[in-house]
Parts: structure tokens; C-alpha cells; sequence
């Protein structure tokens, strides 16, 4: 299992975290409303924003909420 960088856009912004998964295409199938960012990240992400993102990730509030609503939500 792998730890893929996601952005949830949430209308007036992007919440970005990570999610674990077999493979991206799996999560992406899973959540289609997030972007999977795989093999690359955006063009403008630097060691600051990859910092504040690797202390967001998907099995620890408030961002598991996020996951369960839109699973919930299909």
C-alpha cells in the first residue's frame, strides 16, 4: 500500500492530503471527486506545501470525514 497526494475541491478552495491505496487508478475509482496526484505533483508544489500535506492524511479527522462523505455520498 502507497500514500498518494489528493486535493478535494470543496468549491473555494482545495483541502490537500493524503490516502492510502493499492494504486492510484484504485483510488480514483474509490473517490472520483478527488485529484490523485500520480507520479507527479503539480508543477508549483514545493517542500513547504509537501510539509504541510504530510501531516494531513486520510485515517485521521478531519479528513477521514471528508473520505467517509463522499463514499458515503455514491
Amino acid at each position: 500500500m502507497n500514500s498518494y497526494l489528493v486535493c478535494y475541491n470543496y468549491g473555494q478552495g482545495g483541502i490537500w492530503f493524503y490516502v492510502d491505496a493499492d494504486d492510484p487508478l484504485e483510488l480514483s475509482r474509490t473517490y472520483p471527486e478527488l485529484l490523485v496526484f500520480h507520479p507527479q505533483m503539480p508543477p508549483w508544489w514545493n517542500d513547504e506545501y509537501e510539509a504541510a500535506a504530510r501531516k494531513n492524511h486520510g485515517h485521521e479527522e478531519p479528513f477521514k470525514s471528508i473520505l467517509d462523505g463522499l463514499r458515503n455520498s455514491q
